[in-house]
């Protein structure tokens, strides 16, 4: 029991994790949309 449940929290954290990667990867775009438009003007 205590095996699967640790696979279980594992799953989860990598879920999360892929999350907070895209969310970041959202970020970073935006941030060089913004940047590329300052350039623009």
């Amino acid at each position: 029991m205590i095996d699967s449940s640790q696979q279980l929290k594992k799953r989860k954290h990598t879920h999360t994790h892929r999350g907070r990667e895209r969310e970041a990867d959202k970020e970073s775009k935006s941030v060089a949309m913004v940047k590329g438009q300052e350039e623009l003007v």
